[in-house]
């Protein structure tokens, strides 16, 4: 593809190129050629390192992994990105259509380019909060309103 030119000023245009792509990048562009029988051209390089965003299939994944930590299963999320716009749309993440949540995603997909750096956080069981009626004070409500009825009960009759 390059024999007419000198392959220094193709290592020196494909340099210039890739200057912006970290090293993870770099590293997905070369697994991503494995199994190819030529070498792509440099904008298919591009494309390999840096694939274009599927909103719909990032969507899914948010839904899965925050599906998961409500469940208190394992979690796997494909970028800290991902749990950001995930985050940042709630709990109607689960509640809602993806098909409803479609440009709101899209816009928590940009807005999370912001934290893309920042670690998600852990939920340990033991700091997250009980189900509604699992708790002492649930206990201890019901028992104070029973004990009121019995009361109001008993003045009346």
């Amino acid at each position: 593809m390059w024999a007419s030119l000198p392959i220094d000023d193709v290592k020196q245009a494909w340099a210039e190129d890739l200057s912006g792509y970290s090293g993870d990048e770099i590293k997905a562009g070369l697994e991503a050629c494995k199994g190819y029988k030529f070498p792509p051209s440099l904008p298919e390089f591009q494309e390999l390192c840096r694939p274009a965003f599927d909103a719909e299939r990032a969507m899914h994944a948010a839904i899965r992994e925050m599906s998961n930590r409500r469940n208190g299963k394992p979690e796997s999320w494909p970028s800290n990105r991902h749990f950001w716009a995930a985050a940042s749309i709630g709990n109607d993440l689960i509640s809602q259509s993806p098909r409803d949540l479609a440009s709101r995603w899209r816009d928590a997909w940009e807005q999370a380019a912001k934290r893309a750096n920042d670690p998600i956080p852990t939920v340990s069981p033991s700091v997250a909060l009980p189900a509604p009626g699992k708790t002492h004070r649930a206990d201890v409500a019901r028992n104070t309103l029973d004990a009121l009825k019995s009361k109001l009960c008993g003045k009346a009759a």
